[in-house]
């Protein structure tokens, strides 16, 4: 199933966490989505994608060490703000 991953719209992105290359900036646009695989009656899965619906928790850049108690800090300033 990863090979199908592989081949799909997201491959860009799959290949540069695998292989560890550099992205910037986030992409949430274009690449937050769930990934549905499908079993068909032939060998291969049918792969869709759809969107991804935000409730509670916004989607965030991973961080870690002093840039993540520094944003963890901003966070619980804007909860305390509210």
């Amino acid at each position: 199933m990863l090979v199908h991953q592989l081949l799909g719209p997201f491959d860009s992105l799959v290949t540069a966490c695998l292989c560890g290359a550099s992205y910037k900036q986030r992409d949430d646009v274009n690449f937050l989505k769930h990934s549905l695989a499908f079993k068909t009656e032939g060998d291969e899965p049918r792969i869709e994608y759809s969107d991804v619906k935000i409730t509670t928790f916004q989607p965030a850049k991973r961080v870690y060490g002093a840039e993540a108690e520094a944003a963890e800090a901003a966070r619980k300033k804007a909860q305390e703000a509210k």
